[in-house]
């Protein structure tokens, strides 16, 4: 069982043309026994969602969209809405 998290945020704008690429990445990590990291993570994930946001949850067979944080997923990623085309 895995008893660090990790979240990564592509980019740093919430919503991209097609035209636009995504440019960089920022890492959060929490351990899931620590309740200030966690803390910290899930006020960085609703910030970001409240932005517009797409959040997924990421495991090697799997990604799946989530709309509240979880503690306890090993990974997951935010990154920004793309529109246009």
């Amino acid at each position: 069982m895995f008893r660090l998290g990790e979240m990564v945020i592509l980019g740093s704008k919430a919503r991209l043309t097609a035209a636009e690429a995504v440019e960089g990445e920022t890492r959060i990590t929490w351990e899931k026994d620590d309740p200030e990291e966690v803390r910290r993570a899930a006020e960085t994930f609703n910030k970001y969602i409240l932005e517009g946001w797409l959040a997924f949850s990421v495991t090697a067979d799997k990604k799946t969209q989530i709309f509240t944080f979880n503690k306890e997923l090993e990974r997951v990623v935010l990154a920004p809405v793309m529109f246009g085309g």
